[in-house]
Formats: C-alpha cells, sequence, structure tokens
C-alpha cells in the first residue's frame, strides 16, 4: 500500500496542493520554508491515531495567509492510498475508505458545524453572514468520497 494522491487545501502555508504520487515515493524535498513540516502536520491530523481530539483543533494561524475563520472557510486534507488489495492486513486499515476505482480515500475537515451551517442557509435572502469564532468550528474524519470533487468542494458541502 502506498500514498497516491495527497490533497491540502487552506492549510498554513499550504493554500493548495494536489499531487499525484507514484509508487516508490520516500521522501518530499524542498527549501526552508516551502513547507515540508507543514505537509507532515497535515498528515498527523488525518493519520496519527495518537493525536488527541484538541490537538485536532486548529488555530486561527492554521488557516492559509489571507483567510479568516470570522467567514465560512475549511481547511481540507485528503489522502488516497493505492495498491492495497489482496493484502489482508493492508485491507483492513482503509476499508470503509474504498471507493469504485479500487483506492482509498480518507478526509480531514475543519468547517463550520453543522448548526452554524445550517443557520447560515436559512437566514433571510440577502442578510449578512454572522461573524464566526472559532467555537463555531468542528474537524471531522470522512471515509470515501467516490462523487467528491476534492477541487471543487465548500465549506458547506458534505461527503
Amino acid at each position: 500500500m502506498y500514498v497516491s494522491r495527497l490533497f491540502i487545501k487552506n492549510f498554513r502555508n499550504l493554500r493548495l496542493i494536489d499531487i499525484e504520487i507514484g509508487d516508490g515515493v520516500t521522501c518530499f524535498i524542498g527549501e526552508n520554508n516551502s513547507g515540508k513540516t507543514n505537509l507532515f502536520h497535515a498528515l498527523r491530523l488525518l493519520l496519527d491515531g495518537n493525536i488527541s481530539a484538541q490537538r485536532r483543533r486548529l488555530q486561527k494561524e492554521d488557516l492559509a495567509a489571507g483567510l479568516t475563520f470570522e467567514a465560512p472557510e475549511h481547511v481540507l486534507i485528503s489522502v488516497e492510498f493505492s495498491d492495497f488489495a489482496g493484502r489482508p492486513n493492508e485491507e483492513a486499515l482503509p476499508f470503509t475508505a474504498v471507493m469504485r476505482n479500487g483506492k482509498a480515500r480518507l478526509s480531514y475537515r475543519f468547517r463550520p458545524k453543522a448548526t452554524v451551517r445550517d443557520a447560515i442557509e436559512q437566514r433571510d435572502e440577502g442578510a449578512p453572514i454572522p461573524r464566526l469564532s472559532m467555537d463555531d468550528y468542528v474537524w471531522e474524519i470522512a471515509a470515501g468520497g467516490d462523487d467528491v470533487d476534492l477541487n471543487a468542494v465548500s465549506w458547506f458541502d458534505s461527503f
């Protein structure tokens, strides 16, 4: 099994990364301050089972430059895995995340809570969106998402 796609949107200095990764890639190389550590931190938010729920909550400085959590935004981190079929120990990991194309996808999102999204949707036409606080946001991890175009999904869309 290997990571075959990495998608990160709005996380720290990683405004948008969508890369296909081939079998055998074992490292990322880049200049200082290019985002290597942020990339690995993003992966840990999604994949590290030892991170507490509190540590998975983002802070305002985790949002990409120029964006603010006062308006509805989201951070999306998604990883796709390939080549796990026929290997029982590896098949167990992405079991519920397997998509029709035979790959598995896990995604981390930090976005407004469902109650906040509902309130925004139900506001009167033309009424301004209320200013949000960090308490209005929640993290979630989703598996699968066959019909989800990661490049087009917004803070409001569900998987």
